[in-house]
């Protein structure tokens, strides 16, 4: 070891570096007035939210505006320790990408589509969709990392306990308000009554070996997405990852996620082809829980709030450019697989 550090010494020396004893971080602890200003906006974020799952009237809305910007603003001058801090990031780490989802949906319902439209608009409706989806993910990104900006989250001392928490609670709040907006096995649960039909209808599905497949590779994925996240080891990374995570870090200024760029993203882009182009309602179902994975890790990067903001705000854009890349990409080959079917079909009615 100490030939190691003499030789590295050595180098850094000869390249122009001055060495010394290290510095001391100063401590920095924000402002509480502000601080409890971005909580209190943070709680009506999450008020918001709610209502995006479960319309309130105007009267229970400001009465829950009121109660949240009370705690946020006794959170955040009265209380000490982490745990204010921990609980209002959670909420935002949450909130954002859930809102990024129902938002985009609420949009496209409105449209109410009744034919099938063309894998161009597709490609364009998808870009600028996800673009806004992306923006409401920095946003929720914005508020975690004022959330958990000070010394002892930099250095670790505190640090956000709910990553896997983040990435689960996301895609059960996007799956119940999907289920209050599109028919799914034919209905929507718009009531609790609903819920008990839905569920009853659900457990008389017949199971076939091809579903129990299917099902079973949902849940091995499902487990290497939540063993993969958080800051303890947990599923292994295969070495052929390793050889692109090296690549992505060689080329890039921050390497994106491969949760955002490899499924979230393109997954949005088979979301909207899904629904303009009349696929199964299920496979729509599961394409838009997919597409809240990516919004969900670009928010819950900025809780590592070890690695500096600018890092994490380039990584998000990193992750959603490569990610839309890939996503037209897929657009593109499903496009041409489609022609190209469709035209095989046609020279074979013809001939017969």
């Amino acid at each position: 070891n100490l030939s190691y550090v003499k030789m590295v010494s050595q180098k850094l020396t000869d390249r122009g570096y001055t060495l010394g004893r290290a510095s001391i971080m100063p401590a920095y602890y924000p402002n509480r007035l502000l601080l409890a200003i971005t909580a209190a906006a943070a709680a009506c974020g999450f008020v918001f939210v709610l209502n995006l799952l479960l319309p309130l009237t105007d009267r229970k809305n400001y009465i829950l505006m009121g109660l949240g910007i009370v705690c946020a603003v006794i959170g955040a001058i009265v209380a000490k320790g982490a745990l204010f801090l921990q609980v209002w990031a959670i909420g935002c780490a949450t909130a954002a990408p859930t809102a990024a989802i129902l938002l985009a949906l609420d949009h496209w319902k409105k449209m109410k589509i009744t034919k099938k439209l063309g894998y161009g608009r597709v490609v364009r409706d998808g870009t600028i969709g996800l673009f806004f989806a992306v923006a409401v993910a920095m946003i929720g990104g914005l508020y975690i990392a004022a959330m958990l900006g000070n010394i002892r989250f930099f250095m670790e001392f505190d640090f956000y306990r709910g990553v896997k928490l983040t990435f689960i609670l996301p895609l059960i709040l996007v799956a119940i308000g999907y289920l209050r907006r599109f028919p799914l096995m034919g209905q929507t649960i718009a009531s609790p009554e609903d819920l008990k039909v839905f569920v009853k209808d659900f457990l008389n599905i017949p199971i076939k070996m091809g579903t129990i497949l299917i099902l079973a590779v949902l849940a091995l994925a499902g487990v290497i997405f939540v063993g993969r996240s958080g800051h303890t080891a947990g599923v292994p990374v295969p070495g052929v990852e390793v050889a692109m995570r090296r690549f992505l870090e060689n080329v890039l200024y921050a390497r994106p996620r491969e949760k955002e760029f490899l499924i979230g993203h393109p997954a949005f882009y088979l979301m909207v082809a899904a629904l303009y182009r009349k696929w199964p309602q299920l496979l729509h179902f599961f394409l838009v829980i997919a597409a809240a994975i990516g919004v969900g890790s670009m928010v819950e990067t900025f809780a590592h709030i070890r690695t500096p903001f600018l890092m994490s705000f380039i990584r998000g854009i990193n992750g959603w450019v490569t990610g839309m890349v890939i996503g037209i990409g897929l657009i593109i080959v499903i496009a041409i697989v489609s022609y190209v079917t469709t035209w095989l079909g046609k020279q074979v009615a013809h001939r017969d």
